[in-house]
């Protein structure tokens, strides 16, 4: 029987992770050290994408707005004020009191080369689509921008408050180059507006940033207070909870379900059940590009729906905190609906979906994915007794 192609991408959870703290810098050399099992060689949020390092970029970047959380609102970072000319024109004031790690003041030109070169798609930043609808940016004057859009895109500040770390101007101009002769952008020495600068990089094993003491005031970070954040990585989870115990790490996140339920038992660790936005979801091949017809029909995708049991994924995988969505957007997301179809765990409903879809007993498929494991192996068992045979395809992620 003929093998076909299903994409699984899987993110940390149903919409949830798991945290454990307490996050406070050991008294002794003033320095919180937090931990996971992924790794960056680099520190541009640009070149790589781990969550990790977009949660530090924000330490050592700043954006030109920010998403507050508690109000769900658009507020100030870098930008004091703005307004819309039109439809596609985004014009922005500047704050005058932001200086670069490296004691340059913060101006309109530094916004306007940042723009301009992550939305300019032969420079191949990890994320293009967050910044692919910037057309272009200009200068209005040394303390005001102009964001011209390719068309109007309401999120257009929710994204520049997201991934749009602001760059000195003519940060990237002299990156090295890699063996193949293009630019090694993301090896360009790190720096930022942040409240923290990073002072060392050791691939495989940690980023160490500092407290910068120029840090602007009246921002939303505030002034910072511990001296030191050291990200390590260490890949085994029992090693990192042995670090833990030990004081040697301070906090450590994306912690399995099973180790976080032990670890709460210890009077001297807090764990925190946290929300996060992240979505694990099913990406079909529905044009058959692959060769693979199967899931073009649309009753084999609502089949796959049915067959996977979420409710049970989320409550003995994921955590307290996570929750099954319907919608491809999270509830806590501004203008996310709740009204769309709904397909419930039903493998009875599966099994006539695939045979009004033509796809026999013992179907076989590729399945990828490259996250939690054990998530991927709970969608595949469900899948098996709906009458499916999915083979994994298990990659490391880069």
């Amino acid at each position: 029987m003929l093998r076909r192609r299903l994409h699984w991408t899987l993110a940390a959870a149903v919409a949830a992770g798991l945290a454990i703290s307490p996050a406070i810098a050991g008294k002794k050399d003033d320095t919180l050290v937090w931990s996971t099992d992924r790794e960056s060689p680099i520190a541009d949020p640009y070149f790589i994408n781990i969550r990790e390092l977009v949660v530090m970029g924000h330490y050592v970047w700043d954006t030109l707005v920010f998403n507050d959380p508690a109000k769900t609102e658009i507020r100030p970072l870098l930008a004091t004020s703005w307004k819309w000319a039109n439809d596609t024109t985004l014009e922005m004031e500047l704050r005058t009191d932001v200086k670069f790690h490296s004691g340059k003041p913060m101006d309109a030109d530094d916004v306007v080369y940042t723009l301009n070169f992550v939305s300019n798609k032969d420079h191949a930043i990890m994320n293009y689509a967050l910044m692919a609808w910037i057309k272009g940016a200009e200068k209005i004057d040394t303390h005001k921008v102009r964001i011209n859009l390719h068309k109007p895109f309401p999120p257009a500040l929710a994204y520049l408050g997201g991934l749009g770390f602001i760059m000195q101007k003519g940060h990237w101009d002299n990156a090295p180059a890699k063996a193949d002769g293009k630019k090694d952008y993301g090896a360009v020495k790190p720096n930022g507006t942040g409240p923290y600068k990073i002072t060392e990089i050791k691939p495989g094993e940690f980023i160490h940033a500092v407290k910068n003491a120029d840090y602007f005031k009246g921002g939303y970070k505030g002034t910072p207070n511990i001296g030191n954040i050291r990200f390590r990585t260490i890949k085994d989870a029992q090693v990192r909870a042995a670090e833990l115990m030990t004081g040697a790490i301070d906090w450590m996140w994306d912690v399995p379900k099973d180790q976080a339920e032990r670890l709460a038992a210890i009077p001297t660790v807090k764990v925190e059940n946290a929300k996060t936005l992240r979505v694990a979801y099913l990406g079909f091949d529905v044009h058959g590009v692959s060769g693979n017809k199967a899931f073009t029909d649309k009753r084999a995708r609502q089949a796959i729906a049915h067959a996977i049991n979420r409710e049970s994924i989320t409550k003995n995988l994921v955590g307290p905190a996570s929750v099954v969505i319907h919608a491809a957007c999270h509830p806590d997301q501004f203008a996310c609906t709740a009204d769309v179809p709904k397909y419930a765990y039903d493998p009875e409903k599966a099994k006539k979906l695939l045979a009004e879809a033509g796809i026999a007993p013992g179907f076989e498929f590729d399945l990828w994915a490259y996250r939690e494991r054990e998530y991927t192996e709970a969608v595949i068992g469900d899948l098996v007794k709906v009458g499916l045979k999915p083979k994994l395809n298990y990659v490391q992620f880069s």
